[in-house]
């Protein structure tokens, strides 16, 4: 008894972890973070317009292997509306786009990957 197709296993192991490395990943976890700042955008409340103007998100920190992204408002007040404070009752916005937008972003993320895989190993 033999076993074959361990060369052409490694081959494709090796080209599936170029795809996603590095940018790729930056890339396709973006895409993950645009569904969770859509849905804080159409969740923030609006009085100026400026909290949900001011939602966005940026790579904090990118290995070969791993992505970190931030999601939230860049105004100073964005905790104070989320949480509330002493005088303010709390408006959250952010923690339910995530609870209720979270898994479409793991497949938007997940989705764009796949992609990247298919293509290399056609």
């Amino acid at each position: 008894m033999g076993v074959s197709g361990f060369r052409e296993l490694e081959r494709n192991l090796e080209r599936t972890e170029r795809a996603i490395s590095g940018g790729a990943l930056v890339s396709a976890t973006k895409k993950g973070a645009e569904v969770i700042v859509d849905a804080a955008k159409s969740r923030a409340p609006r009085r100026t317009g400026k909290l949900a103007e001011s939602i966005g998100h940026e790579v904090t920190e990118a290995s070969g292997s791993a992505v970190q992204e931030k999601i939230g408002p860049d105004v100073f007040y964005g905790g104070l509306v989320e949480l509330g404070a002493a005088q303010t009752t709390a408006k959250p916005y952010l923690r339910p786009a995530l609870d209720e937008r979270g898994n479409a972003a793991v497949n938007a993320t997940g989705k764009d990957l796949w992609a990247r895989i298919r293509r290399v190993l056609r």
